[in-house]
């Protein structure tokens, strides 16, 4: 005893079939670019704290900053 399909359900593996080969290709690509950004600007990946922990980023912090005296 099957069960009856219909129309819609037969296509959507063909749908399935088609569409597959594109999303990998854009996964790949993607992966290629975040790769890219990785090995050229490695800094984009690391959170600003941790940069200025490690004293990387030289923050100015004798700035001239007007006083408000209410």
């Amino acid at each position: 005893m099957g069960i009856p399909t219909t129309k819609h359900t037969r296509k959507e593996g063909h749908v399935f079939r088609n569409n597959f080969p594109w999303a990998i290709g854009i996964l790949v690509y993607l992966i290629i670019i975040g790769l890219l950004y990785a090995s050229l600007a490695p800094h984009l990946f690391v959170p600003p704290q941790m940069l200025k922990t490690q004293g990387v980023i030289k923050m100015k912090t004798n700035l001239a900053l007007p006083r408000r005296d209410h």
